[in-house]
């Protein structure tokens, strides 16, 4: 059972995936780290954060090749995601599902 749930995880550590889970009602991170069943559970963090790292510079390259209305386009998107997130009342709530 532990070598099935710990092989899945470490290829998912390994693609950098480990942050793209289905969420169960039973899963909680720190449960989770409690019963040190998943050897991979930690690596959540390290796979959004090599995700950012992959994917900025992507951003930047698009950049220099749209024009002027398409950069307006994606500021102004850009504004109102911080917007919302800034001003949202679920937005780390702990009631937020």
């Amino acid at each position: 059972m532990l070598r099935v749930l710990n092989t899945e995880s470490s290829w998912k550590a390994m693609i950098l995936v480990s942050n793209f889970k289905k969420k169960s009602m039973d899963d909680e991170y720190r449960k989770m780290l409690l019963a040190a069943d998943d050897l991979f559970t930690h690596t959540w963090s390290l796979s959004v954060e090599m995700q950012w790292y992959l994917l900025v510079p992507l951003i930047f390259i698009l950049q220099r090749f749209v024009t002027s209305w398409q950069k307006t386009f994606f500021s102004a998107m850009l504004t109102a995601q911080l917007h919302f997130i800034a001003f949202s009342q679920e937005y780390g709530s702990l009631l937020a599902v």
